[in-house]
């Protein structure tokens, strides 16, 4: 699958999540058709090892994203732990997988209203 090329100019969004012990800003780049095709993240730690691995992922999810791969099934794929008091409902594990299940939901959202963000 070819990699989708972005404009110089896109639309985007700036998201707070709270996830691994820290508030992260990520910040969601769309292509023209309002489709999520880049992420960056930023938060507390910035200058620290996890926040540059994170950044790191970031692009990896990014480049992932620009060649078709569904947020969904990199999601899929990650971690999760049980929610306190609730046995049957998990949530994910890491700030990656946090990312990755707000990108879902933006994805049910828009496709729901039919429209980009």
């Amino acid at each position: 699958m070819n990699r989708v090329h972005l404009p110089d100019r896109r639309q985007n969004r700036t998201h707070e999540i709270t996830a691994y012990g820290g508030r992260w800003r990520v910040c969601v780049g769309y292509d023209g058709a309002g489709r999520a095709r880049e992420v960056f993240m930023d938060g507390e730690r910035v200058g620290s090892d996890v926040a540059q691995l994170l950044s790191d992922a970031c692009v990896a999810i990014s480049v992932a994203l620009q060649h078709g791969v569904p947020a969904a099934e990199m999601g899929a794929s990650c971690g999760t732990v049980p929610v306190a008091g609730a046995a049957e409902v998990t949530e994910p594990a890491s700030a990656l997988g946090a990312v990755l299940a707000m990108l879902v939901a933006e994805d049910a959202d828009i496709a729901r209203i039919g429209g980009a963000p």
